[in-house]
């Protein structure tokens, strides 16, 4: 009778753990799309504004309002969730535009034409390291002069954030520093291409690319990391998006975790709260990856016939990081390896806290 009453506890908080589950995981139901909230945001440029010396022009080549840069979700009386929808006061070229200077005395005879084939703004506010604001974005750069037109330079690809403080709630000024931080960096870009007609045209940019955007701006990464340590053994599910990388470094946080754990005392499945994803590139196939985890989890004791375990001893709680190097071709769908370190520190009633090393193997693919 005690070991039937046990398996209806447990069935009963696995019901409720997945109940939760859906919960926190985002779902765009229609009633969402009934209503939807706007955000407009402005460009603040710096104080000191850097002149440019090459006439340019925009074009949006979007399918989106010119207006567009985001989507963002908040609540209505408190509980219910309505898409929020961020919005530039003028058309996105205009607004990049207005705050930029010509340097009327140093004039190239050439022009850049950009054309806007992404633009979008987004809040990390679930970062459990580096909470922040982000702008991804991609140009294609194109010259024109009085012999030729539109001779195609290649592809400007953006990676911007700045940091979002925890218990701050204003969004409007959160994105509209990060647009301004984004619009100096492009006018830095913009002063690196030379004012002459020489086929060096522009100067190494760590962020300008050839034909990059033949490829979605977004690359669905789905994988597995299998750990193995001295007593236990783990294996995680994600899925997380990423956008295309603009320099060595970037960071990506979000996405969906789901953990499985077998330790000799206990079984247990959790699900990620914060998962933060730190990127180095070495080159053009590897790239050195550091990931935080926050997690909370169910245990299933392998000694419940035996041993009387209170209502506390359910729940696990997991801060894990890993160091690893991975085969991940830059911009390309390709599958992905590699291996690496991995530490956690873990909780529950029973066992108070205890520190996990293991090694890691990484399997994955990139589309």
């Amino acid at each position: 009778m005690k070991k039937n009453g046990c398996r209806f506890y447990y069935c009963g908080l696995v019901q409720v753990f997945l109940s939760c589950i859906f919960l926190i995981v985002p779902i765009d139901a229609y009633c969402q799309r009934l209503v939807q909230d706007t955000l407009t945001v402005s460009l603040h440029p710096p104080k000191q504004v850097t002149s440019v010396h090459i006439p340019i022009t925009i074009e949006d080549r979007r399918k989106e309002s010119e207006r567009f840069i985001g989507k963002d979700e908040t609540n209505k009386y408190i509980f219910i969730p309505v898409d929020q929808l961020i919005y530039t006061k003028k058309s996105l070229p205009q607004e990049i535009l207005t705050h930029i200077r010509y340097d009327s005395a140093n004039q190239s005879p050439a022009q850049l034409q950009f054309n806007i084939h992404y633009f979008r703004i987004s809040e990390k506010a679930g970062s459990l390291v580096y909470p922040h604001y982000q702008l991804n974005a991609v140009f294609s750069v194109y010259r024109n002069t009085a012999v030729q037109e539109s001779e195609y330079l290649g592809d400007l690809v953006y990676d911007t954030y700045t940091y979002k403080p925890f218990f701050s709630t204003n969004k409007r000024h959160g994105f509209s520093q990060v647009l301004a931080k984004w619009h100096s960096r492009f006018i830095d870009d913009l002063n690196k291409f030379k004012k002459n007609d020489s086929p060096h045209y522009n100067q190494p940019l760590t962020n300008f690319r050839t034909s990059i955007w033949n490829r979605n701006p977004l690359d669905m990464v789905m994988g597995s990391n299998v750990v193995m340590g001295s007593d236990f053994y783990l294996t995680d599910i994600q899925i997380f998006f990423s956008h295309q990388e603009a320099g060595r470094s970037f960071i990506r946080s979000g996405g969906y975790n789901i953990r499985y754990r077998n330790m000799a005392q206990y079984e247990a499945i959790e699900i990620g709260l914060s998962v933060d994803r730190l990127f180095y590139r070495l080159n053009s196939y590897l790239l050195c990856t550091f990931q935080s985890n926050l997690m909370i989890g169910l245990n299933r004791w392998k000694d419940m016939n035996t041993v009387d375990h209170t209502l506390f001893d359910i729940l696990l709680g997991d801060i894990s990081l890993s160091q690893s190097i991975q085969y991940n071709p830059l911009d390309k769908s390709s599958f992905i390896m590699g291996g690496g370190i991995y530490e956690e520190l873990i909780y529950n009633y029973t066992d108070d806290f205890k520190f996990n090393l293991a090694l890691m193997l990484k399997l994955g693919v990139k589309l």
